[in-house]
């Protein structure tokens, strides 16, 4: 599984726990019905820095802790009914922003979210709003005499 597959899906995860309908948006987002709420998650950004002098946090009995700083910005489309009117689909982006504040999806921290207009998509036959979130964590992995290769997990949470 790909990094950002790893990415959406703890989004969706968190969403879907939260009692909001999601799905991700690859390989296709065609699943949306008309009578039905849906978010729609995909990841904009992934941003990558280092977190001190060559990675390295320190040293301790098991090795050498390496770390970077990592900034995910995930876009959610947010599908409502017709029937609810735009009110509605207002009330489903609030319950959404609502999951993202309170959840932590992989380990992951809300920086930051910005809600979109509200409005009705010809094409879906349903009412649409955007809702962006950016994310921050501290990826660390432990790198001992012999690791050859890293994995770096999200303090906390997901193993990239």
């Amino acid at each position: 599984m790909t990094t950002l597959t790893l990415l959406q899906e703890a989004v969706t995860d968190l969403l879907t726990a939260q009692g909001i309908p999601a799905m991700g948006v690859f390989p296709k987002a065609d699943r949306v019905h008309p009578s039905q709420p849906l978010a729609v998650v995909g990841v904009k950004e992934v941003a990558v820095t280092p977190a001190a002098f060559g990675d390295c946090l320190g040293e301790d009995s098991q090795g050498e802790t390496l770390g970077q700083q990592v900034r995910v910005t995930v876009r959610l489309a947010l599908y409502s009914p017709p029937e609810a009117g735009e009110e509605g689909c207002r009330q489903f982006l609030d319950k959404a922003a609502g999951a993202l504040f309170r959840g932590r999806p992989g380990g992951l921290r809300l920086e930051r979210w910005v809600m979109g207009e509200t409005a009705f998509d010809q094409t879906r036959g349903m009412f649409r709003a955007e809702l962006t979130a950016q994310y921050h964590g501290m990826l660390t992995a432990v790198v001992t005499g012999e690791t050859f290769f890293l994995d770096f997990a999200v303090k906390g949470g997901l193993t990239i």
